[in-house]
């Protein structure tokens, strides 16, 4: 066993070796430049470059921004491709050319599709058209992974619950939403990551300097980059990972409760 555990260590190392010097050592060169007042003089000024980003107002605009696109975009996505995979289940439809039609989308380069969007704002507005963008794009690639989840669920619970009379609905809250509880947490944690990447097709339709409405906080911190503000750039951006990891938290507990529940 020891030889076993030994062996994989050294299988493992180099990427741990990786982790340290592409994740951690950068993260850590994060908080110091956090701390000082500029990459030249270097000198120590604790906490006042997280003040001066929390008190500025397009940060805050931000993150405000970010925040409302997650709490909308995400469970509207959730639900829609979650009831496409349960229809698509339920009629058994099997042709490929219909799912590699969902999955499309998210093979188009940003550049392809930006300019009908963009086109789209004209007469909606701008953040509407970001809305459609991102539930468009990801709606196929959520619809296979409930797909697969529902697929993966024995058909003896539904012939035993069919037995015990129990309807659709039923059986969808008691046998289907259970079993696929964990995917849907995963989905949701990849709905958030996909979300946040959808500053590329932001910038693309509206620039460095955008709208209010869809001003995001990789706007903000990517402004800061330009203007070569490492300081208030690594403040921020520590200022928005401790804001995701909260958001992954809540996600992680809200579904073990909600397991531990049924």
């Amino acid at each position: 066993m020891q030889r076993f555990n030994r062996g994989w260590f050294w299988v493992s190392l180099p990427i741990i070796f990786g982790f340290l010097l592409f994740y951690i050592v950068p993260f850590g060169y994060s908080i110091y430049y956090s701390v000082i007042d500029s990459a030249v003089t270097k000198r120590y000024i604790g906490l006042e470059n997280y003040k001066s980003v929390l008190q500025n107002r397009f940060f805050n605009i931000a993150i405000k921004n970010t925040l409302a696109f997650l709490l909308t975009d995400v469970p509207v996505l959730l639900l829609l491709s979650l009831t496409l995979a349960l229809f698509v289940f339920s009629s058994k439809i099997k042709n490929g050319i219909f799912q590699a039609a969902l999955i499309m989308p998210i093979l188009l380069p940003s550049a392809a599709i930006t300019p009908i969007f963009e086109k789209i704002s004209v007469y909606t507005n701008s953040q509407l058209s970001v809305h459609m963008l991102y539930v468009w794009k990801y709606l196929g690639l959520f619809m296979l992974i409930f797909l697969s989840a529902r697929k993966a669920i024995s058909t003896e619970y539904y012939d035993a619950a069919a037995l015990d009379g129990a309807n659709a609905v039923d059986m969808f809250k008691k046998i289907t939403l259970p079993l696929i509880l964990p995917t849907i947490g995963f989905a949701a944690i990849i709905g958030v990551v996909f979300n946040l990447r959808i500053f590329k097709e932001v910038y693309l339709m509206n620039g460095a300097y955008p709208d209010e409405s869809v001003y995001l906080t990789q706007h903000y911190m990517n402004n800061q980059f330009n203007k070569l503000n490492y300081p208030l750039l690594t403040a921020s951006g520590l200022v928005f990972a401790l804001f995701l990891i909260s958001l992954t938290a809540v996600v992680f507990v809200i579904v073990r409760r909600r397991r531990a529940n049924e």
